[in-house]
Formats: C-alpha cells, sequence, structure tokens
C-alpha cells in the first residue's frame, strides 16, 4: 500500500513540474518580438498639436542569460534623434501609449512642411555587448506650419508726402473652421522704393493686430513705392510675406501775388512779391521753396534769367533793375518751380510795359535851351543897335514886327 502512495505522489510532482512548466518562461526560449500594434493617431499635424503614439508587442527573451527591451525613437528629416520613450523590458505582453507635444521638440525648420520618422527598436544585451536587430517597424509622419492670412483696415496706398500713414492689419488662421488670431507673432514692415529698401520697422502682434502709424517724411521719397508684411521666426504660422503698394504723391502748390507793378518805369524796379503755400487737411503750410528760376523776355528774346529761393515763410521778393530793358513795350516774366522733390511742378507767368521816359525829358530839356539861346541873342542885338543910334543924337523909334518864317526890325528916322 505504501509503495502505491509512493507512485501516486511521484505521479503527481511530475504533473505540477509539467503544469509549472508550461506556465512558466522558457529560460533557453531564443529572443523573440511580436509587434501587435505601432500606429499614431493620425498622419498629418501642425506644429502646435500633439503626437499620440500607441504601441503593443509580445517579448519573449531568457532573462538569465540575457536582457532585452524596446525603444520608440522620433528623428527628424535630417536623421536626428528629436525624442525616445523609456525603455520597456516586460516579458510578455505589453500596451504602451504616449503623447508628444511638437512644441517641446524645439523645432528650428524654416519650411512650409517636415518630415519625422517614428521608430520601432528592439535592443538585446548578452552580457555586457548591447546588439540592435534594427527599426523593427517604422511610421512616417508630416508636420506643417499654419498658414497666415492678413487683412488691412483703413489702408489708403496714395498719400500725399508730409501725410500719415495710418493703418491696422490683422493676421489670422482658419484651421478645422476655427479661426485663429496669433499673439507676439513677429512682423517686420518693409517700405521698398525699385528694390532699395528706404524704411524699416518691427512690431509684434496682439491678437492677430499691429498698428502702424508712420509720416511719410520719415521716408523722404516720392513715387511709387513697395509695402511688405513679413512674418518670421515663427514654428507655429509659416513664414509669408504680404506685398502692398503705395504711391506717395508731391504736395499741391499754390501761391498768392502780394506786390506786382505791371508799369515801369526808367529807374524804377521790377517789384515782384509772392508767397508759397500749401493746403491739405485743411491746414495751411507755408513753404521754403530753392531753385526758383525767374525768367524776363522781351520780343520772345530772353534778357535775364537768375535763381531765387523763398524765406521759411513761403515769401518771395523779386527786385530787378529797369535798366535791362532797352526797348519799350511788353515784357514776358516766367517764375518757374520744375524737378523739386516734394512739389507739384508750378509756373507762374506775369506780363509787365516798361516805358522809357528819360528820351523825352532830354527832348524837353533841348527844347528850353533853344528857346533861351534865342532869348539871349534877341536882347544882345537891341542892345547893340541903341548904343549906335543913341551916341548920333537921334531918336530912333523901334518897331518890332513878326513875318511868317522870319524875323525882321524896320527903324523909323525921325528928325
Amino acid at each position: 500500500m505504501s509503495r502505491y502512495k509512493k507512485k501516486i505522489n511521484l505521479f503527481l510532482f511530475l504533473i505540477i513540474i509539467a503544469l509549472l512548466s508550461i506556465n512558466s518562461p522558457n529560460v533557453n526560449a531564443i529572443l523573440q518580438i511580436n509587434i501587435l500594434k505601432f500606429d499614431t493617431d493620425k498622419n498629418y499635424y501642425n506644429t502646435d498639436e500633439n503626437i499620440n503614439i500607441e504601441a503593443s508587442w509580445i517579448l519573449n527573451y531568457n532573462p538569465i542569460e540575457e536582457w532585452a527591451y524596446v525603444q520608440i525613437q522620433l528623428f527628424d528629416s535630417f536623421d536626428q534623434l528629436m525624442w525616445c520613450s523609456e525603455q520597456n523590458d516586460t516579458i510578455g505582453i505589453f500596451n504602451k501609449n504616449w503623447t508628444i507635444g511638437i512644441l517641446s521638440l524645439n523645432l528650428s525648420f524654416f519650411e512650409y512642411s517636415t518630415n519625422f520618422s517614428i521608430i520601432f527598436y528592439l535592443f538585446h544585451m548578452i552580457g555586457e555587448e548591447i546588439f540592435s536587430s534594427g527599426p523593427i517597424a517604422t511610421k512616417s509622419i508630416q508636420v506643417f506650419k499654419k498658414i497666415l492670412s492678413c487683412s488691412l483696415f483703413d489702408y489708403d496706398e496714395k498719400l500725399n508726402y508730409g501725410e500719415i500713414l495710418c493703418f491696422q492689419a490683422l493676421f489670422f488662421n482658419i484651421t478645422n473652421n476655427k479661426t485663429n488670431y496669433p499673439d507676439n507673432l513677429l512682423v517686420t514692415l518693409k517700405i521698398y522704393k525699385q528694390m532699395e529698401l528706404v524704411y524699416e520697422e518691427l512690431y509684434n502682434t496682439i491678437n492677430g493686430l499691429i498698428y502702424i502709424n508712420i509720416s511719410t517724411s520719415t521716408f523722404p521719397i516720392i513715387g511709387e513705392l513697395e509695402l511688405k508684411l513679413i512674418t518670421s521666426n515663427d514654428i507655429i504660422y509659416f513664414n509669408h510675406i504680404f506685398i502692398y503698394s503705395l504711391k506717395v504723391q508731391k504736395l499741391g502748390l499754390n501761391y498768392t501775388l502780394n506786390e506786382y507793378n505791371k508799369n515801369v518805369k526808367y529807374n524804377e524796379n521790377v517789384t515782384i512779391n509772392i508767397r508759397f503755400f500749401n493746403c491739405s487737411n485743411g491746414q495751411i503750410r507755408y513753404i521754403e521753396i530753392f531753385n526758383i528760376s525767374v525768367r524776363i523776355f522781351s520780343n520772345n528774346i530772353l534778357i535775364y534769367k537768375n535763381f531765387y529761393n523763398s524765406n521759411k515763410n513761403g515769401t518771395l521778393i523779386i527786385l530787378i533793375p529797369s535798366e535791362i530793358f532797352e526797348e519799350n513795350g511788353e515784357k514776358s516774366i516766367f517764375i518757374d518751380i520744375f524737378n523739386n522733390l516734394y512739389y507739384n511742378d508750378l509756373s507762374i507767368k506775369l506780363t509787365i510795359f516798361f516805358q522809357n521816359n528819360q528820351n523825352d525829358d532830354n527832348q524837353d530839356d533841348d527844347n528850353q535851351n533853344e528857346n533861351n539861346l534865342i532869348f539871349i541873342f534877341n536882347n544882345l542885338i537891341l542892345i547893340l543897335v541903341i548904343s549906335i543910334f543913341s551916341g548920333a543924337g537921334t531918336l530912333f523909334i523901334f518897331q518890332r514886327k513878326r513875318k511868317i518864317n522870319k524875323n525882321l526890325f524896320e527903324i523909323t528916322f525921325k528928325h
């Protein structure tokens, strides 16, 4: 009986050992890996999103003689390691989820998009040497920067020189029917004249807005310009250049004629007093202008040319001596402002009449002198005759008679 019990106990012991061997790891088993799932929540991401990775596998190895673990690694398009998971060496079935914030990867790409590779690695260590089985599985994803739009408010593409360029620029992005307004977005305003940079200023958005207030006198350039709003150095939004036309026009030039003598005589000055001004936005501004051309023509022949400057009050005083005129008659005066940097061309035509009264005065003097000489001569003759006949005691009666075109003296003697 006791012998029968021993056989039964031995049989039970062998069954227990068999059961234990079935449920315990196979210490002599070869390294094995079986991936059950390896995927991301989607294939395309924006830079302000998270990458969600899910993986599950079965790992089997001999923990007495070797060590093995699974690690997930993320590489950029330049094969630079950007992120890796912990080392997972659990034997048997294992499931794990990871969430990676793309902004936490410190990306620095300037293109619109970039590619990432998520690789499932198995590492195997025997003794002190680690072996890699290489990529067991690879998942590719693409990361995009968001596209910005820009709207301008109160923008006037035509301005007069000296006026204020004042407008607002709103930057925004629409993703999944949701409008986003970026904060602290760096925006550079640049103004070009024929590819030459004439003005530059930096702004940062607040709720997508920047406020621009610039006097056109700060970039003294007239004509067709190009205004650029440039977004740059942003990891969420793609760098973009928004281009707009801008035309700065010359100012209109007006004048008042304060003094002007139309009739000029000899030894008198031609006197002209003009004041130049501009009227913009209901304000009058008097203007200092240089190189004002003054020309005078007589019978379509240029007889005088000079250049003048108005003072800071816009006043131009022209004094020209009349000695430049040789002939009587009408003279044309042209006062021209051409090719001024900031003001429109202006041409003023005036007419004066010159009368040289010097010849008339000389003629009157000659006639007067001639009459005086005749009077003196007649008196001398009379005195001479009286003297001659007075010495002879004879009484002379003189009668002076005027005949046509001659003078005669008739003398009658009475004894």
